[in-house]
Parts: C-alpha cells; sequence; structure tokens
C-alpha cells in the first residue's frame, strides 16, 4: 500500500500534472516554442511543485524529512529529464520519446518519495540516506542542465521553433 501511494499517487499523478500544466502553457500562450524553451519551462514549473510539496510535507512531519526535503530540490532533476525527452519527442516528431519523459522523472520520484515516507522510515532510518543520494543525483542532474542550456542555446537544433500555435508542428 506504502508503494502504491508513493508511486502511483503522488510520484505518478505529479509527472502527468507537470506534463498537463506545461500543455496548457502552450495552449494558453500560443507562441512558438523550443527544445530549449520546453526544458526550461519544465524545469520551472517542477520549482513550483517542488516548493508546495516541500511545504506541505514539512507539516506534521519529523525533524530529518524536513531537513531532506528542505535541503534537496529533487524536481528539478525530474523538470530536467522531462523537459529533454519530451522536447526530443517534439522535434523528431516521435511519440515514443514521450515515454522515458514520463517514465524516468516518475520512477525517481516515486524512489525519493518511498524513502522519506514516515512508515519506512519507522522501520528503516537509514533509508533517508538513499533519499540524499537520489537528491545528490538530481544535483548532479541540474549541473547537467546548466551546462546544456549553456551549450544548447548556441546551437539551431535546441533553439528553432519546434512547435507552433496549437500544437502545429513547423514544417522545416
Amino acid at each position: 500500500m506504502i508503494f502504491y501511494h508513493n508511486f502511483f499517487v503522488l510520484a505518478l499523478a505529479e509527472e502527468l500534472s507537470k506534463a498537463y500544466m506545461l500543455k496548457r502553457l502552450f495552449t494558453k500562450y500560443p507562441i512558438g516554442y523550443s527544445w530549449l524553451d520546453i526544458v526550461v519551462f519544465l524545469q520551472i514549473i517542477a520549482i513550483g511543485f517542488d516548493i508546495l510539496e516541500s511545504l506541505l510535507y514539512s507539516i506534521g512531519a519529523s525533524v530529518p524529512i524536513v531537513i531532506v526535503r528542505g535541503l534537496t530540490f529533487p524536481h528539478l532533476g525530474y523538470g530536467l529529464l522531462m523537459g529533454y525527452w519530451g522536447g526530443k519527442a517534439v522535434r523528431s516528431r516521435n511519440r515514443l520519446y514521450y515515454i522515458p519523459a514520463i517514465v524516468l522523472p516518475w520512477l525517481i520520484h516515486g524512489m525519493y518519495d518511498f524513502c522519506l515516507s514516515p512508515e519506512i522510515l519507522d522501520l528503516y532510518e537509514s533509508i533517508a540516506l538513499f533519499a540524499v543520494l537520489i537528491a545528490f543525483l538530481d544535483i548532479v542532474l541540474v549541473i547537467i542542465m546548466v551546462i546544456f542550456v549553456l551549450k544548447a542555446r548556441k546551437k539551431a537544433k535546441y533553439t528553432e521553433i519546434i512547435l507552433e500555435a496549437g500544437f502545429i508542428y513547423k514544417n522545416t
């Protein structure tokens, strides 16, 4: 039940919500978007979800959970993975790239939440270290994202408009 709650109720619902928020942004503001735009917008959406989730989990939580959630921002890594693969799906017009765009962040997010769930921490306190390792992986992903953005802004592959108003793909 704890596994189902963390992986499906929390993590999958949140990752699908991020994808929905991005799609809503595209339809509300129908201008041209590039692959780099998709990555950056998902980072912004992910930060919003991270702040909200950290605040909600901090209410009535134990001190270790508050410390780990307060010092880590794993959603940045989830947003990077979703943005990169989602942008690749849009650019290549290959819907199969949407699978890693949802599955990778979902699995990592589910593991993170599972390791920090109070029921599991009561049984195995040291499992919180695994959540910190996941958060460290996300720090590495954020560093990769910064490098990606710095390099991508100079390459047409990442900055050309690939998505136009109303989700009509640019004919290039």
